[in-house]
């Protein structure tokens, strides 16, 4: 309402039923209060989302008054959920519901346990228990287990079983506590123990297109010996923070042929042969995420050996396979690689246990697997555990080529100290990718946030505190020199000390024939730090370089670089060849300031040299 005109009253029904689609059930039911013409719209839009906040419980009451009001949410939610459902069930699309989302939140996992599962009363009076029936395995333990879940009510499947969900396409079940969801410490998974189980049999296989899960203990699959379980048009599996099996996962990927998109976000497994974990993909499969993954059988919180962790491997068959995302410790790692693959985006934990040439021949074994990417994103705890140096035959044996990269990032921790190490993984990347064009380096000399547990929060505070002052430092300083025209640039005698070892003095195919995008990301600390290093040694050697994006981390570029990148080109040995560049207009430079945390590609940067124009 503006100026009390009512323009929602005027979007045409489809928009409105788009926007409620979204909406929680208990909200959207709300709306019909607003109009007349509104109450049909919601029950319309095909949507169910049943949201649920519980309430924290005070244990000092004792078991059966928690017992009692966990109950009572219980059957208060079941009877509003399938009111819900019956209604939109009445005035849907084809009378069914196609999008059904369930949210679970409570102070504590046990708390939504216990909601999820309230135990059913087994008096003579009581009605019995529906879907009652479980499949029997052979373990006994298994079997005791079946028996404990038929004596308990089960939210989930009641929601999911009730008729109006026949045909659901969107099935999205979560459960969150944020005790539990803040644990993470920058490592893979560790042991996780999910709230509810789905019982595939309950969902409706024939029009399921997307499942979501978070925080599910397990898909509960027919015994082979009974029919199987198909999901011809699912196209999207995710799920995250839960305890699956192995095997049923695959069973569910293998009764999905249209599986397109497959996204596996700190999940623990079990169930697997002999330390390691195979997946197989079907050839409609072209986008695989792996990220915080538990393959091992004893993740490092609860380590007791001393080797490396990441000592489970895993083996992928993805023949349709165009775009990976992998985020986990280095380890053996097969991929039967398409040869139309186009993105890798690999991020490898620091690995406490490993020893840096364990951690180094890992990395780049790893690496084999991606040779026909054409995009090739990086990002390790230390460039120094990366780099190949020394004999020939090692380089020789480790160091493969990239032949169609064309966009290469690498992001990592340095130490000042070995910063020749830093240069020499730098220029091992630029050797194996002789056709790459677009260049991003990521550098940081403060430790990850795993190895700074205990103060990485005071350390962030402390580097955002010190950040800003230099922002405001710098836009005063802007605004001063702004008034009146620049004194031309100073001779820079720091130059003789800006040479990198492992760099200068080699000549790579990329610098000399393709690279036409240089992009930096460093905190300079020091005039003569890795990152001016870096820049110069672009500048100098970079013949077909047409754009340069620096962002040094303190706001003080323009005082400090702007006039030395100028210099540099001028006076590299590529100067002839540049001879008919100018540096955009005036040959001035571009100065605009943003937020340091955004990336490079997805904000102006604080320093930018513009393309070279050619005569």
């Amino acid at each position: 309402m503006a100026g009390g005109v009512d323009r929602i009253s005027a979007l045409p029904d489809d928009l409105i039923q788009r926007i409620l689609r979204f909406a929680p059930a208990n909200e959207a039911a709300s709306t019909s209060l607003l109009s007349a013409r509104w109450r049909s719209l919601w029950r319309s839009t095909g949507a169910v989302n049943l949201a649920v906040r519980l309430p924290e419980l005070d244990r000092r009451h004792g078991y059966r008054v928690i017992h009692a009001a966990v109950s009572s949410c219980h059957d208060a939610f079941l009877r509003s959920a399938q009111a819900a459902l019956s209604a939109a069930a009445a005035g849907g699309r084809g009378r069914h519901v196609t999008r059904l989302t369930l949210d679970l939140r409570a102070a504590t996992m046990d708390v939504i346990d216990g909601f999820v599962h309230t135990e059913r009363s087994f008096d003579a009076g009581a009605a019995p228990a529906p879907d009652t029936d479980v499949w029997l395995r052979l373990s006994d333990d298994v079997e005791r287990e079946a028996d404990r879940w038929v004596k308990r009510g089960d939210v989930v499947r009641d929601v999911v079983s009730h008729p109006a969900a026949r045909r659901v396409e969107e099935l999205r079940l979560s459960a969150s506590a944020p005790a539990v969801d803040d644990d993470d410490d920058g490592g893979e998974v560790g042991r996780l123990v999910g709230v509810f189980h789905l019982d595939l049999r309950y969902v409706p296989s024939e029009t399921l297109r997307v499942l979501d899960l978070t925080r599910c203990s397990g898909l509960r699959m027919p015994p082979a010996a009974a029919a199987a379980v198909e999901t011809p048009r699912l196209t999207t599996l995710r799920l995250q923070a839960c305890a699956v099996n192995a095997n049923d996962l695959q069973r569910v990927i293998d009764a999905a042929p249209a599986l397109a998109t497959v996204h596996l976000d700190s999940v623990s497994f079990d169930g697997m042969e002999h330390g390691c974990y195979r997946l197989r993909l079907p050839a409609a499969t072209t986008t695989l995420v792996l990220a915080r993954c538990r393959t091992d059988a004893e993740p490092y919180r609860y380590r007791r050996s001393g080797g490396p962790l990441g000592t489970s491997s895993v083996e992928i068959d993805a023949p349709g396979l165009r775009s990976f995302r992998y985020a986990g410790y280095a380890r053996r790692f097969s991929l039967a690689s398409p040869p139309d693959m186009a993105r890798a985006d690999l991020h490898f934990f620091h690995d406490m246990y490993a020893s840096a040439s364990t951690c180094r021949d890992l990395f780049w074994r790893f690496l084999r697997n991606f040779r026909g990417v054409r995009s090739l994103k990086l990002k390790v705890s230390n460039l120094k555990h990366v780099a190949v140096a020394g004999r020939a035959a090692t380089r020789a044996e480790l160091l493969v080529a990239f032949p169609s990269v064309e966009h290469l990032e690498l992001a990592g921790h340095h130490e000042p100290a070995s910063e020749a190490a830093a240069a020499v993984a730098i220029g091992n990347l630029l050797r194996c990718c002789p056709a790459a064009r677009h260049l991003a380096l990521r550098l940081t000399t403060a430790p990850s946030e795993r190895d700074s547990a205990m103060n990485g929060r005071y350390g962030c505070d402390l580097l955002r505190a010190k950040q800003q002052a230099d922002l405001a430092e710098s836009l005063d300083r802007f605004a001063r020199r702004r008034k009146r025209k620049p004194p031309p640039p100073p001779v820079n005698s720091m130059d003789e000390h800006l040479n990198i070892v492992g760099l200068n003095g080699r000549s790579f195919a990329c610098l000399t024939n393709s690279l036409r995008r240089f992009a930096i990301q460093f905190r300079m600390d020091q005039p003569n730090c890795i990152g001016v290093k870096l820049i110069k040694f672009f500048a100098e050697n970079a013949i077909h370089l047409e754009e340069m994006r620096i962002d040094g981390g303190n706001q003080r570029m323009h005082d400090h670089i702007n006039h030395m990148v100028e210099r540099w080109i001028s006076d590299s040995s590529s100067a002839k060849k540049r001879a008919n560049h100018e540096i955009s207009s005036e040959g001035s430079c571009d100065v605009s300031v943003v937020d340091s945390k955004q990336g490079i590609e997805a904000s102006t940067p604080r320093f930018r040299l513009l393309p070279l124009e050619r005569r």
